[in-house]
């Protein structure tokens, strides 16, 4: 699994989640980003399926600003870890087609769950089936 951060507003509460996938992504395979233009590029190279990019804290210019990414945002899944619950921020993050929304306010717990259990998926399809 290779994770692509977009930190949009970079802030404390960032910083954790980076500290935090540090223990469940290897170095090699995360990749942080704070411009856009940036992580603009990086979407445009080839990225495997099992790919994640992990949108962080975007407010809803930064979500128009991205919505044009769309088709790249479809090689892996995608992870929002939106700032507020505004209804124009709900409907931008939903058009672009997350796996997983969540919010900053309600810290990384879920949102390093969802991740855990993609990478024991292998990030695409359903997860594995498992026997008790």
């Amino acid at each position: 699994m290779n994770v692509l951060l977009y930190m949009a507003r970079p802030g404390a509460s960032g910083e954790e989640l980076v500290r935090s996938l540090a223990t469940i992504v290897p170095k090699d395979r995360l990749e942080a980003i704070s411009d856009l233009p940036s992580f603009s590029e990086r979407l445009r190279r080839p990225r495997d399926a099992t790919s994640i990019a992990l949108i962080w804290n975007p407010s809803t210019e930064d979500l128009r600003r991205i919505l044009p990414l769309k088709d790249h945002l479809r090689a892996g899944r995608t992870l929002l870890v939106l700032a507020d619950q505004d209804e124009d921020t709900v409907a931008l993050a939903h058009s672009l087609l997350p796996a997983f929304i969540a919010y900053v306010d309600e810290g990384n717990d879920e949102i390093l769950s969802v991740l855990k259990k993609l990478s024991g998926a292998g990030g695409t399809g359903p997860a594995p089936q498992v026997s008790f």
